[in-house]
């Protein structure tokens, strides 16, 4: 079983407007371009999703309690980078989040952790519909990689109890 925690946003991240990089030390925020609901419960939502959807995972719980007798993994997230970038004509899309695992033996033990950047993505500035579908594109990847992180340290069981 793994325990998602609450996702952590960095400050400038905590808005519903949605950022733009435009410059080294300079973020606007597209005032009329939201995100459907706050970053971090929609980040942890699909998160959780996702990691249901895996074959080696049988449960993700988030807020509710651990059933008696379970080994519970805990997964924690910190997302660093969510933004557009804007330079000139053209534009990218940026997500970055460190994540950490702990393990059931001891609780607060730390079994994996590490940094996760996605894969440059194309963005054409002023599209923040694109802007959001590179954002999912990138929380799959994240998905994917926390899935297998996950079973490799869990591999000694068949599934994630």
């Amino acid at each position: 079983m793994v325990r998602l925690r609450p996702v952590e946003l960095a400050n400038y991240l905590q808005t519903k407007d949605m950022a733009v990089r435009t410059g080294t030390n300079e973020i606007t925020f597209a005032l009329f371009h939201r995100w459907a609901e706050p970053l971090d419960a929609g980040i942890r939502r699909v998160l959780a999703q996702d990691l249901r959807a895996a074959p080696a995972i049988r449960n993700v719980i988030t807020d509710e309690p651990a059933p008696a007798g379970c080994s519970v993994y805990t997964l924690s997230v910190h997302v660093l980078t969510c933004e557009g970038i804007r330079t000139d004509h053209m534009g990218s899309a940026a997500f970055a989040a460190v994540w950490e695992i702990t393990g059931p033996g001891f609780p607060g033990a730390v079994l994996d952790q590490g940094v996760f950047r996605a894969r440059p993505a194309s963005w054409t500035p002023g599209d923040y519909g694109q802007l959001a579908s590179q954002t999912s594109k990138s929380l799959e990847e994240f998905s994917d990689m926390l899935v297998g992180a996950i079973t490799r340290r869990t591999r000694a069981q068949p599934r994630v109890s």
